[in-house]
């Protein structure tokens, strides 16, 4: 084989070994979305998204935007991300995420884990025994059906358990909270808190 016939095959196998290289920078991907350390089944945008989950297990993540995100049927995983979003769970014991933001979250049926996150949020439990984290902002928080678990974090936060004998922590900040059964404990943490049993005093 002479000089020429070498460099022309040389010169082939480079150009070949590159498009190669390229060809496996271009095709690597961005490692996939998580949600309470499970991968996502549905994500949104950073825009302003209507995410609705099956009957079955889902793991939403929202990212970015003001958000409609329904978990449905299962126990979900629901990441809501910063934005104003509004979150029901749906039947199943699911995790809720809430984030930046005024998010208003529905529990729904099952035992549910919710957490609010920074920003002024609305939780509600509805039924099953639920544990509900205001995080920081000003929160409202109501347990209702269950035996559940209350926390309000940072800010001035309004807790009521509910029907079921239900645990509330008022946490840092100036809280209302309130019992309702009777059989609730109520602790009011850091500032000056005002703690009631059953129905609101007029």
């Amino acid at each position: 084989m002479n000089v020429r016939k070498r460099f022309a095959i040389l010169s082939m196998s480079a150009v070949v070994l590159g498009a190669l290289a390229l060809g496996t920078a271009g095709s690597a991907q961005a490692a996939p979305l998580k949600c309470g350390g499970k991968t996502a089944t549905i994500v949104g945008t950073n825009g302003d998204d209507s995410l609705v989950g099956t009957q079955g297990v889902d793991v939403i993540v929202a990212l970015g935007g003001a958000d409609y995100i329904e978990g449905r049927g299962g126990n979900d995983i629901i990441c809501a991300g910063k934005g104003d979003d509004l979150i029901s769970g749906g039947a199943g014991n699911d995790k809720i995420y809430g984030d930046a933001g005024f998010d208003q979250i529905l529990a729904g049926a099952g035992n549910d884990l919710v957490y609010g996150g920074s920003g002024d949020d609305v939780i509600l439990g509805n039924s099953g025994n639920d544990k509900l984290y205001g995080d920081a902002g000003m929160d409202i928080i109501t347990g209702d059906a269950g035996k559940d678990w209350i926390s309000g974090g940072k800010g001035d936060d309004i807790l009521t358990g509910g029907s079921g004998v239900d645990t509330i922590y008022g946490n840092a900040g100036s809280d209302v909270i309130g019992g309702d059964s009777g059989k609730d404990k109520l602790y009011g943490g850091t500032g000056r808190n005002y703690i009631y049993q059953g129905s609101l005093p007029k």
